[in-house]
């Protein structure tokens, strides 16, 4: 009982789409013989009644647009030239390559329908404008956060890199020669300086006793007593001399560690950062097999 019913109704449907197409069509041509002959008002309003068919827009578009066509310059002539704007703006939403026919329309028409179809390519020019200046702005403050970014993390890679290491000091260490003390606090110069001085009063004082050891005998009977007598004295004074100002700067080494001593040293130290491994993606996507997970 059901398929006679549904056939009934698809015939039904059939037969009206074509008469209800015709009607429309007949509408239209009445609206412009009307407005062909002069009736402006009553063309305006046949025409507006088509124009403002929602149904109509879904069944036949052109027809909207043609009759929004004749509607505004009808409106033209009616000296509505507000109402004629807004109808062939309308006109150029829906169709934005339409034009007037030159010949079939007055210079009035196609002027006033030139001026709305340049507004509306400013405005499009000017959408345009202003989306790509969005993206470009959008794409630099990217770029800026993506610089940014790689900062950030080249500090953070920079700062796991650098080990910070504590190492305690000692006072017995500051009691050693040759700048040690200092170097142990962290005094690079003062190190290099008490390092160098003791160096050369140390090699002065070896060298000094080593030439002084090397005199023969005062008691030879071959030698120049007198001579020896005096190489020996001035000897033995540089030697002492050398010996004393060793001594002395050694001392001041050690009170210098002492009073700027330092108990616990800060180091620095680089450390190797294990390589990241690459990330895998997961995707997911239907097969005819069902869900399948891709890596």
């Amino acid at each position: 009982m059901r398929l006679p019913i549904v056939a009934i109704f698809v015939f039904l449907w059939g037969v009206s789409v074509p008469k209800a197409s015709a009607e429309v069509f007949d509408r239209f041509e009445r609206a412009r013989a009307t407005y062909q002959a002069g009736e402006y008002e009553e063309a305006a309003r046949e025409f507006s009644s088509l124009a403002n068919d929602e149904a109509l827009l879904l069944e036949n578009p052109m027809i909207v647009i043609e009759s929004r066509k004749y509607l505004g310059v009808s409106l033209l002539f009616l000296g509505d030239e507000r109402g004629a704007a807004r109808e062939f703006e309308a006109l150029l939403r829906m169709e934005p390559g339409y034009r007037l026919d030159p010949v079939a329309f007055p210079g009035p028409a196609l002027d006033r329908f030139e001026e709305v179809r340049q507004k509306l390519e400013r405005e499009r020019q000017d959408e345009e404008r202003r989306a790509r200046e969005a993206l470009e702005a959008s794409q630099r403050r990217e770029i800026e956060l993506n610089i940014e970014r790689e900062i950030r993390l080249k500090m953070l890679e920079e700062l796991a890199r650098k080990e910070r290491v504590e190492i305690r000091n000692s006072r017995g260490l500051a009691l050693l020669p040759f700048g040690i003390g200092q170097f142990r606090n962290g005094h690079r110069a003062a190190g290099i300086f008490f390092a160098a001085s003791q160096a050369a009063f140390g090699g002065m004082a070896l060298g000094t006793y080593i030439a002084h050891a090397a005199l023969p005998s005062a008691n030879d009977p071959t030698r120049d007593r007198e001579l020896i007598l005096t190489a020996e004295k001035r000897r033995a004074a540089l030697n002492w001399a050398s010996a004393g100002a060793f001594t002395l700067v050694y001392l001041i080494s050690i009170l210098d560690a002492q009073i700027r001593y330092v108990p616990v040293i800060v180091e620095e130290r680089e450390r190797e950062l294990p390589e990241l491994e690459e990330k895998r993606s997961i995707d997911f996507g239907l097969t005819p097999a069902g869900l399948e997970m891709r890596f």
